[in-house]
Order: structure tokens, then sequence, then C-alpha cells
């Protein structure tokens, strides 16, 4: 498949993906969350921030607070980061078993997910983490 056949493929799949996001109901989240969900699917062009995979379907994103709801986060823009749902389990993870099950599921970058863990309270992963 040529590069340009390819690029349209992508895009198309990213439309698709930004039509369901936009008609995707709130479930009690503020209008702010869901415009800054879209901004985000934009800014990070459709991939996951801490993998740098692309999202195959809206299915798999998980936006995530990095101050957590709970402590006083909020809907706002610079709280918001757009990650694959393996990602997600592993920001929150706190059992062994658990965090080893996703690891082998993704391929994250194991700096910015420990930054993520920080943020929500959690143990940074350790060391370099091989299959």
């Amino acid at each position: 498949m040529s590069k340009k056949n390819e690029e349209s493929k992508s895009n198309s799949a990213r439309s698709a993906i930004l039509t369901k996001l936009m008609s995707q109901p709130l479930y009690g989240r503020s209008i702010e969350y869901a415009d800054n969900r879209i901004s985000l699917y934009f800014a990070q062009k459709g991939r996951c921030a801490v993998t740098g995979q692309e999202f195959s379907s809206k299915e798999e994103i998980h936006c995530h607070h990095k101050i957590p709801k709970a402590n006083g986060g909020t809907g706002e823009y610079s709280n918001l980061i757009l990650v694959k749902e393996q990602v997600h389990k592993l920001i929150h993870a706190t059992v062994d078993k658990t965090i080893a099950k996703y690891l082998k599921l993704c391929s994250p970058d194991v700096k910015k997910l420990n930054e993520l863990r920080r943020l929500i309270g959690n143990k940074p992963l350790m060391g370099k983490i091989e299959d």
C-alpha cells in the first residue's frame, strides 16, 4: 500500500473515531470535559500520550484525570490526558500481578507512565520494564 493510501486510511479512521467522540453521551460529565477530550484527540494526533500508538477505536480511548476528581482535579484541558485502556489500568494499578498483566499488553514510555502514577499517589514502576 502506498504512503498516500495509508495516510488516507488513517485519516478516515481518525475521522470516524472523532465523530463517535463527538456524539458520545456525557454521562454526568461537563461539556468542558467533552470538548477538552476532543481537543486532546487532535493535539495528541489520535495517539496514546504514553505509548505513542494510534487509537484504533473510540472504545480504547480513556481520558485520564492527572489529578483525580476525588483530590480536587477538574475536567480542565491541562488536567486531562488520553491514554489506551491498558495504560489507564497501569496508571491506577497497585497489585504486582495486575501490573505485570498490563505491561505485557502495551509498551509504555515508563517515564511518562511513572509521572502519571506519581500524580495520583501511586509508586513508580522501577527500572527498565522487560518482557
